[in-house]
């Protein structure tokens, strides 16, 4: 999730542990990780703020999305590297919807 730099360091900072990725797309990844903050599985979506200048209006709409047929945001960071590479670390639920799960997983997408 965090190539290149002080990877313990940084899951202190966002208080999680990765365990694998599950997909990508044109703009981040997004990764299955335990949220050391209630001890939960998450999605980690990892957005590049470099590449897609609508990150911040994109989390702003997932933290706002509240429907039982929607994956929960459950936060959102912002990270910058010494390069000024810039990344937003939106994390969401897990578990809670098995068919949004098992479609992430079998095909890297969700319906």
């Amino acid at each position: 999730m965090f190539q290149g730099e002080d990877v313990d360091f940084l899951e202190e900072m966002y208080k999680i542990k990765e365990i694998g990725k599950i997909g990508e797309g044109s703009f981040g990844k997004v990764y299955k990780a335990i949220d050391l903050t209630d001890n939960t599985e998450c999605a980690v979506k990892v957005v590049s703020k470099t590449l897609f200048k609508d990150a911040q209006v994109e989390s702003d709409i997932y933290q706002q999305l509240n429907h039982p047929h929607i994956v929960k945001c459950k936060r959102v960071h912002q990270h910058s590297y010494e390069d000024n590479r810039k990344q937003e670390l939106i994390f969401f639920n897990y578990g809670i919807n098995e068919r949004w799960n098992l479609s992430l997983e079998n095909e890297g997408r969700a319906y």
